[in-house]
C-alpha cells in the first residue's frame, strides 16, 4: 500500500473496530477493493492506534477501577475509605469475561494462523455476525450491571466476545448481543465492553509480532506505519464517541443490516475477481 492506501487502511480498520461489525472484514474487503495486500506490520500499527484510543477514550472509567483497586490493596486499618462495592465487582466481571476471552481467541487465532482464510468464508462469517446482531432486539430488555450479572453471563459473554477471533464477526457485536440477551443495561454493557478492547488486542499485537521476527512483512516504509497508527487512533476515538451516542437512542440491531450488505458486496468482488 502506498501512503493514501494506508491512511484509509488505518481509518477503517479503527472505525470500524468500535462498531458492531468486524474489522477484520471491512479490512479483508477493503484490501480486496484495492488489490492490497495483508501485513503484519500495518496490522501492528492499526492495533497501536487502536489501543491507544480506547485508553484515552475511556481514561475516567480505568482512572476509577485502579483507584479503587488500589485502595481495596491497602489493609482495612490503613484505609482512610472503603472501597466502592459497585467498582470493586466491575473488575470482577471484567476478570471473569477477559480471562476465557483471551485464552479462546489467543487458541483460536494460532489455529486460523495455519489456515489461509479464504473471501468467500469472511463473507459468510458477514451474514452470521448480522444474525448475531439480529436476534436479541427480540428479547426484553433489563438494567443488570456487575451487582446481577452472574458467572454464567459472563462466561457466555467472553464466548461471544472469543467469536471475534474469527474474521467476519465483531467482537464487540458478540459481547453486546450477549449481554444483551443477558439483561445487561445497554450503556454498561458498552463501557465494559470497550475495555475489552485492551486485552483483546493486546492478543492481536502479540501475534503481530511474533508474524514481524517470523519474516511476514513486506515492503515495510516507516510512513505508512505513521499513517495507518493514526488514522486508526482517529477512527477509533470517533467511532467510540458514535457508538456511545447510539447507546444512549437504541439498539444495535441496526448494524445487522450492514453486516448482511457488507457480506453481499463481498461476495460480488469475490465472484468478479
Amino acid at each position: 500500500m502506498n501512503w493514501l492506501e494506508s491512511i484509509f487502511y488505518g481509518l477503517i480498520s479503527g472505525f470500524a473496530e468500535f462498531l458492531p461489525v468486524s474489522s477484520d472484514g471491512q479490512a479483508a474487503l477493503y484490501l480486496k477493493l484495492i488489490g492490497g495486500a495483508d501485513d503484519a506490520a500495518m496490522h501492528l500499527a492499526v492495533h497501536i492506534g487502536i489501543l491507544l484510543a480506547v485508553f484515552i477514550s475511556c481514561s475516567t472509567f480505568i482512572s476509577k477501577l485502579n483507584r479503587e483497586r488500589r485502595i481495596a490493596a491497602i489493609p482495612k486499618k490503613r484505609r482512610k475509605r472503603q472501597p466502592d462495592v459497585k467498582t470493586m465487582l466491575d473488575i470482577r466481571l471484567l476478570k471473569a469475561v477477559a480471562i476465557p476471552m483471551v485464552i479462546i481467541s489467543a487458541v483460536a487465532r494460532y489455529f486460523l494462523g495455519k489456515w489461509s482464510v479464504p473471501f468467500w468464508f469472511i463473507s459468510i462469517m458477514l451474514i452470521v455476525n448480522g444474525v448475531i446482531l439480529f436476534v436479541p432486539q427480540f428479547y426484553p430488555g433489563a438494567n443488570k450491571d456487575s451487582r446481577t450479572l452472574s458467572h454464567w453471563d459472563a462466561f457466555l459473554m467472553a464466548l461471544t466476545s472469543a467469536l471475534g477471533a474469527v474474521p467476519g464477526i465483531s467482537r464487540l457485536g458478540g459481547f453486546l448481543s450477549a449481554a444483551q440477551l443477558r439483561g445487561a443495561e445497554r450503556r454498561y454493557a458498552l463501557d465494559i465492553g470497550l475495555l475489552l478492547t485492551i486485552p483483546a488486542v493486546a492478543v492481536l499485537i502479540v501475534f503481530d509480532f511474533v508474524l514481524i521476527f517470523s519474516g511476514a512483512v513486506s515492503g515495510f516504509s516507516v510512513l505508512n506505519f505513521i499513517a495507518a497508527a493514526l488514522f486508526s487512533f482517529g477512527g477509533g476515538y470517533a467511532a467510540i464517541s458514535f457508538i456511545r451516542f447510539l447507546a444512549v437512542k437504541s439498539d444495535f440491531s441496526g448494524f445487522a443490516y450492514y453486516s448482511w450488505g457488507a457480506a453481499l458486496l463481498s461476495l460480488v468482488v469475490y465472484l468478479v475477481s
